[in-house]
């Protein structure tokens, strides 16, 4: 390869890592909802109150490793969103870099050297890893430990693989899952011998007892949190109340199966993946029935290449097996991986160098499209749509029919979620006063609005120099013994605006709409007047 040519790769990828630290940084101003207010506060409170043991466990969640690493950044300014951001992005980088070595494992030659860099943009650029960097949580901050115990489990470096084994699953309950599935997938495609071989599985299996110190260490926390009176010991939260045991052992196909398929294999372009997998599935069996040999992955080194697919497979049916929301985050291992298994296909398939490399190139961009903007048609005709001022986002719970209206924490698909949070803060300071009751469309005001600066009346996550207004919904009305005099409505298009408004009419007289506006983004507020005799 040409000197000239091999610098197209590196400069493809830098120009990718620029354009998406430029739009993590666009964020820096932004303040968490749902979910994300939640995870934001915790980070406070373990920045505010020195890193004390009890705030390191999130809302019953075992997530001491994020919230020790988050809280110690927090400590410089403990309420500074800018800093919680600054700490995703190093993950994030982390993540970039640990994505990168796998590349280099398993495509070596310097013929995949632009491939290699150019795969690597398509992971940085994925909208749903770029936007869980933004929305605080604690499902990214598993994907470098993630990545990086791939690269060392591959690499047979026990201490190392060990240290990241901790993080991972002490970041959160389905760390130790992510973990026993990165070593079952080894020991499959790359431990195992052959059954033609005369070697011992026993043996062979007793290599990776190094492995299993992060499951033993997880057991133990387990334990020690069982002999606690009246404490939860693992959170279980979902959209079900079947036992966790009997969702991952018994296969089903239900609704939630389905989105999680959508999601994995369709959602942000997904499905050009999903189709170019799939010839070379066909191809394959089709060689299989004729018993042609098997094909190569020229340049690759089979056996890594054999083991990241399986991974990429398993950790898919482990990411399944519990029913719970929507939400993009939870399959972020699944889309970290997904690059290789295009690329392996295309290797595979034998696809010309140059048509190789555009089909990459065109993902990745198709992929920085999709962090600003709902692009994917095939997406839109399997969700639906909602219009967000001038620009059109994802149903979200079109599939599962799930909370709430088109979404909340699963419209953080990519970026554009944050426009919502954005434009309830402009709404607030232009329309409210220090008194104001604030009304949201149904199933809308959950972790919405928090607390205000005092000055500007804008949503914060700092706790001094603060207002605390009333958040409410239409249907608070009845059960309240006074409704409030002084309110405002912020119409957010993600509920029902609309029907909540005339919900709100037999109580209050609704003032002009006042628009809201950020660019092509943009909502309704009104004022609330209180009828009389009410």
């Amino acid at each position: 390869m040409r000197v000239g040519v091999r610098r197209v790769g590196p400069a493809f990828l830098g120009m990718t890592l620029v354009l998406t630290l430029a739009l993590l940084a666009s964020r820096a101003s932004y303040i968490p909802t749902w979910d994300g207010r939640i995870y934001a506060e915790c980070i406070v409170d373990a920045g505010a109150r020195q890193l004390a043991l009890p705030t390191l466990r999130c809302v019953d969640h075992i997530s001491h490793a994020y919230m020790l690493y988050a809280g110690a950044i927090q400590m410089l300014s403990p309420g500074s969103f800018p800093l919680m951001l600054l700490a995703n992005v190093i993950l994030y980088l982390i993540a970039c870099a640990g994505f990168y070595r796998l590349a280099e494992l398993a495509f070596p030659p310097q013929d995949h050297a632009m491939e290699r860099s150019l795969l690597t943009a398509v992971f940085a650029a994925q909208p749903a890893i770029l936007a869980s960097v933004v929305q605080p949580n604690i499902d990214m901050p598993m994907l470098p430990s993630f990545l990086w115990g791939t690269v060392f489990i591959i690499r047979r470096q026990w201490v190392p693989l060990i240290v990241v084994g901790l993080a991972l699953v002490a970041t959160k309950e389905s760390g130790v899952l992510l973990y026993a599935t990165l070593v079952f997938a080894y020991a499959i495609a790359m431990v195992f011998p052959h059954p033609s071989s005369p070697r011992s599985p026993i043996r062979a299996l007793l290599r990776l007892t190094p492995a299993a110190v992060p499951i033993v260490a997880f057991g133990a926390y387990i334990a020690y949190r069982t002999s606690l009176p009246h404490q939860t010991v693992i959170w279980s939260g979902g959209t079900t109340d079947e036992p966790i045991l009997r969702q991952f052992l018994i296969p089903r196909v239900d609704r939630y199966f389905i989105n999680y398929c959508v999601m994995m294999f369709v959602l942000s372009f997904a499905w050009i993946t999903t189709a170019v997998v799939g010839v070379d599935l066909l191809v394959g069996v089709v060689r299989r029935v004729r018993k042609e040999p098997a094909r190569a992955v020229v340049g690759g080194k089979r056996r890594i290449v054999r083991f990241l697919v399986v991974l990429w497979l398993v950790t898919m049916i482990a990411l399944t097996r519990f029913t719970t929301w929507g939400n993009t985050r939870y399959f972020l291992p699944v889309f970290a991986l997904t690059p290789f298994a295009l690329y392996a296909s295309l290797v595979r398939l034998r696809v010309a160098p140059i048509l190789r490399r555009s089909t990459v190139a065109v993902v990745a961009i198709l992929m920085l499209l999709s962090t600003v903007r709902t692009a994917d048609p095939i997406s839109r005709a399997v969700y639906g749509t909602w219009k967000l001022g001038d620009n059109s986002l994802l149903r979200m719970t079109r599939v599962t029919h799930e909370c709430c209206d088109s979404g909340r924490d699963q419209l953080v698909y990519n970026l554009q979620y944050t426009f919502l949070g954005d434009l309830t803060s402009d709404a607030v300071a232009a329309v409210a006063d220090d008194s104001s009751a604030v009304f949201f469309p149904r199933r809308m005001h959950w972790e919405m609005l928090g607390s205000l600066d005092k000055a500007s009346r804008r949503r914060t996550l700092r706790r001094q120099n603060v207002l605390e207004l009333r958040a409410y919904q239409p249907d608070t009305l009845a059960t309240l013994q006074s409704p409030p005099g002084n309110a405002i409505y912020i119409g957010l298009p993600n509920g029902n605006p609309t029907a909540s408004l005339g919900a709100l009419r037999p109580w209050y007289e609704i003032g002009p709409a006042q628009r809201i506006q950020r660019g092509d983004y943009w909502l309704d507020a009104y004022r609330l007047t209180l009828r009389d005799g009410r």
